[in-house]
């Protein structure tokens, strides 16, 4: 299928075939997940990843957690049902909220093989104190280290109409974070509720906004 496209198992814990990111030499050491400000919400193109500014990382007193729920589903791993910490966890977890390198995300399993892949899943909870103004944008890294030929990176999600592997192309395609049944040409929303929070339902892959 072409992208735009919704992405299959977006936001379930039980789904482990979501996003993948599939090395071409092996690595050295597990991956490490990391979540930065888009600074210019210039998306699908990244910044740099050194500030984590932006509202859905810290939005106020009140909800000053992050919104980015991140875990690692590598060699399917064995998914939780509380992958949304009230509180950012432990660095080395599976699961966690995500903030740079505060708070972050390692693999799970053994250290990834020449071809070989992670997979991972995400979801973002929304406060009702967020604004249509709120600062949302936000780039994911995954870390690396190698001791021989530099890998090559290919990005995929589980395309929920084809339901099969399409890559993703850096610079290019990105994900965005939205309600139910939002069609895959936009406009792309994320319910702001009236009271507590609310998590988004959906995934889509655009190539922009």
């Amino acid at each position: 299928m072409a992208i735009p496209a919704h992405v299959l198992g977006y936001g379930a814990t039980a789904s482990t075939d979501v996003f993948k990111v599939k090395f071409s030499y092996p690595l050295s050491s597990k991956v490490r997940y990391e979540c930065y400000d888009n600074l210019d919400n210039n998306f699908p193109v990244t910044d740099d990843v050194t500030s984590t500014g932006n509202d859905i990382f810290s939005l106020n007193a009140t909800f000053a957690t992050s919104m980015i729920a991140l875990i690692d589903t590598t060699g399917g791993a064995p998914s939780s049902t509380t992958w949304f910490p009230a509180n950012d966890g432990s660095n080395v977890a599976t699961f966690n909220r995500m903030k740079g390198v505060t708070y972050y995300v390692t693999q799970h399993g053994a250290t990834v093989v020449a071809n070989g892949s992670i997979t991972f899943n995400m979801q973002i909870e929304v406060p009702n104190e967020a604004e249509t103004s709120s600062s949302m944008a936000y780039d994911v890294s995954v870390r690396y280290t190698f001791t021989s030929t530099t890998p090559a990176l290919t990005w995929y999600f589980n395309d929920l109409e084809a339901s099969t592997w399409t890559q993703m192309t850096p610079d290019t395609h990105g994900i965005v974070h939205v309600r139910s049944g939002t069609p895959t040409g936009g406009p792309y929303y994320a319910n702001i509720p009236v009271s507590g929070s609310e998590r988004t339902q959906e995934g889509l892959v655009v190539a922009s906004l």
